[in-house]
């Protein structure tokens, strides 16, 4: 039983319409086509050694791949959640910290 992947592809309809897209077009190049279909694959839930059998490509660059995706990904949401979240809600006045740091800030 092979054991679960620590990076897993899971693609919206747009990254999936995207990557179809690219591989109708005659002008990409191949590395792009081939990372394209590595990800479509991944996401359908495809093993590695059967996507890199099948696409005639090395485990480990299935891995690198699926590895990369993931990290851009999660870098994306951050990015999102980082900037929804940009703003802090001080709940303590100026004043109140003075009395309460009094020892810490002596007149």
């Amino acid at each position: 039983m092979p054991r679960p992947k620590k990076y897993v592809v899971e693609l919206t309809g747009e990254q999936r319409a995207y990557l179809l897209d690219l591989i109708g077009n005659e002008e990409a190049k191949a590395h792009m086509l081939t990372r394209a279909r590595i990800l479509l694959l991944s996401a359908e839930g495809k093993t590695d050694p059967w996507i890199a059998d099948g696409l005639k490509v090395n485990p480990q660059t299935v891995r690198n791949i699926r590895k990369w995706f993931a990290r851009r990904e999660m870098g994306a949401w951050e990015e999102d959640h980082n900037a929804a979240r940009a703003t802090v809600a001080w709940r303590f006045t100026m004043a109140g910290a003075r009395l309460k740091l009094h020892r810490l800030y002596p007149q």
